[in-house]
């Protein structure tokens, strides 16, 4: 069976009873007749009310004709003009009652599996506080009814409900139609709004819009994040500015907005929670601030607020937002919002110090006065200072002080379950004294504290191409590396003393630009005899220095700009040039080579009997692995290893080996003179006999032993030299070394006597002697 829950517009029933609404009616200003006016001109309304806002109730199939039997209606309409819902409010009103009775009649609750839970809680988890501002979301450049964007409201989870049963209760029926938010860009022209809405007092130029200034469409639209809480977002400011149209409901049946806190479990936490409903005549105790625009719609703009969720670090939150028109969906209601986490701080001085714990210690530095803030949005405050400290429950949000000790901070915001209360403690200590000198060798720069020493902590932060990290330290001095030379770098110290005070003071440097090391070695290969190696620097000035490697047979060290130098061993040397201008070094290398020199000996074949027959023969007597390219006699290159065709005397030989090193070595060459005079002397013959003789002596040259012979005859030491007849002989001497000497003689022989007159004896004939 099926029937219709239609609108009861029997005004004689209402009448009837009358008396018993009298206890429900007696407390609204508008009066009997206000209230049964409006009773009768229900069924005018309901007939021009939205019949598609109105088609979930309108038909419920049920399984008895009577499903109805038992329902209040007197009760219903009684309670309905309680909760000031009038015309089209009062006939959804009337319908939702009795689509919930028959629900609870024939346990029809049961099937319903659209009980509201938290978007984003079990399986979106975020970063802490992604999005959170919507600044990262692009702007939406439609906002007209029914163009939306949640897409764009990135790190938020977006949902919209029909608002059936108020503030006071969790909607259950969720809307197929798209999310109402836009992100929008302050300021936002809007006429709700007298003087428009001027940037969020949290920062930035984009905020959210959540809902419409639709008075017929009864709806919820939420948004929700969830992140872990940590020390550096435990703080959750929000800032709202709302327009609510309508105020004759009870407070949980007016537009509101709405900021829930749920569990990483998806539990709402009774506390920190909001709620935002502008006061009228059935709410006395709505939010204050709301103002009353031209349209007679209650507004508010900009109004910050924040919510401590230091209980909850080391754990995950929801932060849920609902937005909602009345639950009688003939009113609006509609907000713009920002968010922004934050760390929980107190300022001293405008330098904010975390306030996570219930003791906060802090340092006036260099003062004898100090402002003290409490968080932004956290109101109302209370300041309890310390005796004679002249704080006596102060509300301001920022107080001063001049004494140390102990202030506490009482805050107790909108939808606290307590109230949150800081100690602040407070000491004035002097500041450190910052200053520090730099010293460098080019790039290589050593940073000295002249300021406050340890414990005061010196932090450097240098600026400047390829820069080292920043860093930390109680030393006096510090080194670090400039690397770019020719740039400048800003070296920044922050001294920080124990009680955290700081000073802070920076130097510029310019790193100067490395010498120029190079050098020049005209002959950069040589031999080792004679060698000398000539270094001359590119740059004449600063101070130089040469140094060899290997040192054994090198030159001393050089420590001039050119410097000569002589290697005593044969090898490869690696030749250093340093040169320092300024205190800034520079260094270059280069390679010598010294080559080993060839070794000789001339072997002489003399020559004799005065001529040009002598000769050498050159023998190379150098190390394995050299070889001979070249010979030479007196200098001048001779074809062969052997010189021919030398007179007596003294010779230069010289041999060049395969790495072009020239030996000369001297070799005497011999000649041995032949005879160059001989005396003879001669015995004539006589009387015609064969008795002459001759006798032989060496006058020059030669040597001791000779061989001899008579007109070509054969050579012997002793030659017939007697009984020589008279004739012509040519002699010949040769020496040992068969240089030959001849020389003719000639013998006469006087003839005998072949008649002689004698008066006397007969006389002797005497041979004639004679020396040629």
């Amino acid at each position: 069976m099926s029937e219709s829950l239609g609108e009861d517009t029997n005004f004689l029933d209402i009448a009837l009873n009358f008396k018993h609404t009298m206890k429900y009616f007696l407390h609204l200003k508008t009066g009997i007749l206000f209230i049964v006016l409006n009773i009768c001109s229900q069924t005018i309304f309901s007939q021009n009310a939205d019949e598609q806002l109105l088609q979930q109730f309108k038909t419920i199939d049920v399984t008895s004709k009577d499903s109805l039997i038992g329902f209040d209606e007197f009760q219903t309409k009684s309670e309905a003009m309680v909760r000031g819902f009038f015309g089209k409010e009062y006939t959804i009103f009337t319908y939702r009652q009795k689509r919930s009775f028959i629900n609870n009649k024939y346990n029809l609750n049961a099937s319903n599996n659209n009980a509201f839970k938290p978007i984003g809680i079990s399986n979106v988890l975020n970063a802490p506080c992604v999005n959170e501002d919507f600044e990262a979301s692009p702007v939406t450049t439609c906002t007209v009814v029914g163009c939306y964007a949640p897409s764009n409201v990135t790190g938020w989870a977006v949902n919209l409900y029909k608002n059936n049963y108020g503030l006071c209760s969790t909607p259950n029926v969720t809307n197929a139609a798209a999310p109402e938010v836009w992100v929008r860009q302050t300021p936002i022209v809007d006429a709700n709004f007298p003087g428009n809405i001027p940037n969020s007092p949290l920062g930035g130029t984009n905020v959210v819009q959540l809902n419409d200034n639709v008075a017929t469409s009864g709806e919820i639209t939420t948004m929700a994040q969830t992140f872990n809480v940590t020390s550096n977002n435990a703080l959750f400011q929000y800032a709202y500015a709302a327009c609510f149209n309508g105020t004759g409901h009870l407070c949980c049946d007016q537009p509101f907005l709405k900021i829930n806190v749920y569990s990483c479990t998806g539990v709402v936490l009774s506390c920190p929670n909001v709620s935002v409903v502008a006061s009228g005549p059935s709410c006395t105790m709505g939010t204050p601030g709301f103002s009353t625009n031209a349209s007679g719609y209650l507004y508010q703009n900009w109004n910050v607020n924040s919510i401590d969720l230091t209980p909850y670090i080391g754990s995950c939150v929801t932060i849920q937002v609902q937005v909602g028109d009345c639950d009688g969906w003939a009113h609006f209601g509609y907000c713009y919002f920002d968010a922004k986490c934050s760390p929980l701080n107190v300022t001293l001085n405008n330098v904010s110090y975390p306030a996570g714990t219930p003791v906060v210690t802090v340092s006036a530095c260099g003062v004898v006065t100090g402002t003290i803030g409490a968080p932004l949005g956290l109101d109302p405050y209370t300041w309890q200072g310390p005796p004679g400290s002249g704080i006596t429950t102060n509300t301001n949000q920022v107080i001063n002080v001049s004494m140390s000790g102990n202030y506490t901070l009482t805050m107790n915001p909108p939808g606290s379950c307590a109230p949150i209360t800081k100690t602040i403690s407070i000491t004035f200590v002097p500041t450190p004294t910052p200053g520090f000198t730099t010293s460098n060798n080019c790039t290589n720069y050593t940073i000295t504290n002249t300021g406050t020493s340890a414990p005061t902590t010196q932090s450097y932060t240098i600026i400047g191409p390829s820069a080292p990290p920043s860093f930390s330290t109680t030393a006096a001095n510090s080194a670090i590396l400039l690397p770019t030379a020719g740039s400048t770098y800003t070296i920044q110290q922050v001294m920080t003393n124990t009680a955290g005070c700081t000073a802070t003071v920076q130097n510029v440097v310019t790193v100067p630009n490395p010498p120029n090391p190079a050098f020049t070695i005209p002959t950069a290969t040589q031999c080792l005899t004679g060698n000398v190696f000539n270094f001359n620097a590119v740059t004449a000035v600063g101070v130089h220095s040469y140094s060899f490697n290997p040192v054994a047979g090198s030159p001393a060290i050089g420590n001039t700009s050119n410097y000569s130098g002589s290697f005593s061993a044969v090898g490869t040397y690696t030749v250093t040039h340093n040169v320092t201008i300024g205190g800034c070094s520079n260094f270059t290398t280069s390679v010598v080579v010294v080559n080993p020199m060839p070794s000789l000996t001339g072997t002489p074949i003399n020559a004799n009997c005065g001529n040009p027959n002598g000769s050498i023969v050159i023998n190379n007597t150098s190390p394995a692995g050299q070889t001979a390219s070249s010979f030479s006699l007196n200098g001048v290159a001779i074809g062969s290893q052997t010189a021919t065709g030398l007179a007596a005397g003294t010779y230069t030989i010289g041999m060049t080996n395969n790495f072009g090193c020239t030996f000369f070595a001297p070799v005497v060459v011999a000649n041995t003179p032949g005879i160059t005079a001989l005396a003879t002397t001669f015995v004539n013959a006589s009387c015609g006999n064969s008795n002459g003789s001759i006798s032989l002596g060496i006058v020059t040259g030669g040597s001791p032993t000779y061989s001899y012979n008579i007109n070509a005859g054969v050579y012997s030491v002793s030659p017939p030299l007697t009984g020589l007849a008279a004739g012509t002989y040519t002699i010949g001497v040769k020496d040992v070394n068969g240089c030959l000497f001849t020389k003719t003689v000639t013998i006469i022989n006087t003839p005998p006597i072949t008649a002689l007159s004698f008066t006397t004896s007969p006389t002797a004939c005497v041979g004639n002697t004679g020396i040629l």
